[in-house]
């Protein structure tokens, strides 16, 4: 157990399930919580849902709200209230290296990337990288605004780690250097390149050559270590 998982408490059981299952399994298991419907189709496993239902039982106390499942299509919010929109709720999963995407701009392609950021759609791949290193402190505030605009439930399988994650002040970015790894090693940027802090890992870039897809991804306990001052934690 490393210094991380202490830190944020840990406890749950190993299984053999892909991570886009886990997902769907895990928002099955809170609409059973809740007594809400599953929004779209699930084809997962009830058993694994129901035994993950007592395992969130302590969620309801927390978060006492009327909800229902807005998961589908790629929704920025998983859970919204029914009485009050601005009531949200987002459940991450990681079956165990606690990498998490931001909602909605995490994967995009290339063409909602330079939506997104306002890079010019025209820009090749290698113009796309130099924008992010040139750019990264005002991404990462991007990123950071569509992981934590609404209460998190966090679940990473393997460590048996269960926290709900409230943002209580945003991180200055400014005050931080962030290091690209390819950049520390002296090496060009191929397709993934990692981003630290003070030389913690807190996210990787993958920017695929063969793939419709510039992906970013926290690594996702290590972030709430060092910025564990910025949130509230409640483990379950």
């Amino acid at each position: 157990m490393n210094e991380q998982q202490e830190e944020l408490t840990i406890i749950v059981k190993n299984n053999k399930v892909l991570t886009e299952d886990l997902g769907k399994i895990f928002e099955m298991a809170i609409c059973l919580l809740y007594e809400i419907d599953y929004d779209g189709k699930y084809k997962y496993s009830m058993e694994d849902a129901s035994l993950l239902k007592e395992r969130i039982s302590k969620l309801r106390d927390i978060f006492p709200h009327k909800l229902c499942h807005t998961a589908k299509n790629g929704s920025r919010y998983d859970f919204t209230g029914v009485e009050d929109l601005s009531i949200r709720l987002s459940a991450k999963t990681t079956k165990k290296d606690g990498k998490i995407a931001p909602q909605v701009i995490g994967q995009p392609s290339k063409k909602k990337f330079c939506d997104y950021f306002e890079v010019p759609i025209s820009s090749s791949l290698d113009e796309i990288k130099s924008y992010i290193i040139e750019n990264i402190k005002e991404m990462l505030k991007k990123y950071e605004e569509c992981t934590f605009d609404c209460e998190i439930i966090y679940y990473n399988k393997k460590n048996d780690l269960l926290v709900f994650i409230k943002k209580v002040s945003d991180i200055d970015w400014s005050k931080h250097e962030v290091e690209f790894s390819h950049i520390k090693k002296k090496k060009s940027w191929g397709e993934s390149s990692s981003i630290s802090i003070d030389g913690i890992t807190i996210g990787e870039f993958q920017v695929h050559n063969h793939r419709d897809c510039i992906k970013f991804r926290w690594a996702f306990e290590k972030l709430l270590v060092l910025f564990k001052d910025c949130f509230e934690f409640t483990g379950l």
